[in-house]
């Protein structure tokens, strides 16, 4: 598990100021969300045809509306920070994360927030544990990954390359959510083993929205609360 990456924080703060603009520029009316709203046709002249009953005449075709590159009910003056804020909360490794991801069935933002809270997005990160890379996959889970999956010769060092690494780390968080059933469990299971959210599973706490609030390793709790967090900003800024 790695620290928060400033770039993050620099994330949530504009989207904090983004906010309180959306709401004035709705409220005031100001939002197009890319729609062209047609002008009113001008008056017709007294005695042309349209007023004195004859042909009315074909109005001039105009150019489709451009789609705007900024989220639907919005519009370019408030978002002068939106791609700004893309720039600093980039996804790692988008199309090899979302192509095995989606083959395991899950949210590619959130294995990728996943990711992000392991290893910071350093495909050589290692921890005290020996956990290596991506999505921080020690050796033992590693070799036991390595025999369901069916590889043959691998070596640890292997977990160095991202292409190897997400492919086990994309097994082993489906795994830890077809056993535990929701999200916050799994993500849990994942930093600290299915048999300590079995224990913190108890009747009252195991509703997904409380769950997390009665973790009593406060690693784990913040662990989980993290990837939230990164969840819901990295939905705000790429699931449009």
């Amino acid at each position: 598990m790695r620290r928060s990456h400033p770039r993050y924080a620099f994330s949530l703060a504009v989207l904090f100021l983004l906010c309180p603009l959306v709401g004035a520029q709705i409220a005031f009316g100001g939002a197009t969300g890319g729609t062209a709203i047609p002008a009113p046709a001008p008056a017709a002249p007294a005695g042309s045809p349209a007023t004195s009953g004859g042909t009315t005449p074909t109005a001039p075709a105009t150019s489709a509306p451009v789609p705007s590159p900024y989220p639907a009910g919005t519009s370019g003056w408030v978002f002068p920070l939106y791609p700004l804020a893309r720039v600093a909360s980039p996804l790692a490794f988008p199309d090899l994360v979302s192509t095995t991801a989606k083959a395991r069935r899950l949210d590619p933002l959130l294995f990728t927030s996943l990711m992000h809270q392991e290893s910071d997005f350093d495909a050589y990160a290692e921890s005290v544990a020996k956990a290596k890379g991506l999505t921080q996959i020690i050796p033992q889970t590693a070799i036991e990954i390595s025999r369901a999956l069916g590889i043959k010769d691998f070596h640890q060092d292997d977990l160095y390359h991202p292409k190897q690494n997400v492919q086990f780390g994309a097994f082993y968080f489906s795994e830890r959510l077809a056993r535990n059933g929701s999200t916050d469990r799994a993500l849990a299971s994942y930093n600290a083993g299915d048999g300590n959210v079995d224990t913190w599973t108890t009747p009252g706490r195991d509703d997904p929205d409380v769950f997390t609030e009665y973790v009593p390793f406060a690693e784990t709790h913040d662990y989980v609360k993290k990837i939230q967090m990164y969840y819901w900003i990295n939905s705000y800024l790429w699931a449009r």
